[in-house]
């Protein structure tokens, strides 16, 4: 499963994998650009989260 996410992420351009010739074989994968800014709106919905749950989270919810 974690496999088939990766390599979905991967033909999106949001990550690069790298193969190292090693036994076992080693990989790696790094955040692409885009990636990156994926990324950047997360942690923007995670302050939106954040704030909601904070000292304003009730009226947050009640007007959100």
């Amino acid at each position: 499963m974690l496999g088939e996410r990766l390599k979905a992420l991967q033909e999106r351009g949001l990550v690069q994998r790298e193969e190292f010739a090693t036994f076992p074989r080693t990989v790696a994968y790094h955040l692409m650009p885009q990636g990156r800014q994926v990324v950047g709106i997360l942690d923007q919905f995670e302050q939106l989260a954040t704030w909601r749950e904070g000292p304003l989270g009730a009226l947050g919810h009640r007007f959100g």
